[in-house]
């Protein structure tokens, strides 16, 4: 096993006996976040201009497409 047997040991039902969280957790009020917003846009217009040039391609391809 390589001596990674401790690594990981299942527990049988005893406790963990690790240290205390000392420090409070920073409190931030719900709201609209902008950056998160804007890169949400930004990310969804990518993968939409990602897809259309793959079915473009796809379709450039394609023997039987003929134009009018």
């Amino acid at each position: 096993m390589l001596g990674l047997g401790s690594l990981w040991e299942p527990s049988m039902g005893t406790t963990s006996t690790s240290a205390p969280l000392t420090g409070s957790p920073e409190f931030h009020p719900p709201g609209f976040d902008t950056a998160s917003f804007v890169g949400g846009i930004v990310l969804v217009l990518s993968i939409q201009a990602v897809v259309f040039f793959i079915i473009k391609f796809i379709k450039s391809k394609d023997s039987t497409y003929q134009t009018l």
